[in-house]
């Protein structure tokens, strides 16, 4: 048994800023939010318990 609950566990994707596709900003985000969907689907596949609001993207591009 767990010494946390697994509904709690938070997943932080990093490097968020490295994900391109082309020169084009509009592709990127395209492309990004296709990214972000695959990963959400994939971490939720192997992660039941886990709750969406807990998924986050880290960007230090953004942050600075």
């Amino acid at each position: 048994m767990p010494c946390f609950n697994p509904k709690d566990v938070i997943f932080v994707i990093n490097k968020w800023d490295n994900i391109r596709k082309s020169g084009n900003k509009k592709k990127n985000e395209e492309y990004k939010l296709e990214v972000w969907k695959k990963l959400k689907r994939m971490i939720k596949e192997n992660w039941k318990e886990v709750k969406e609001e807990n998924m986050f993207r880290l960007n230090l591009l953004e942050v600075c």
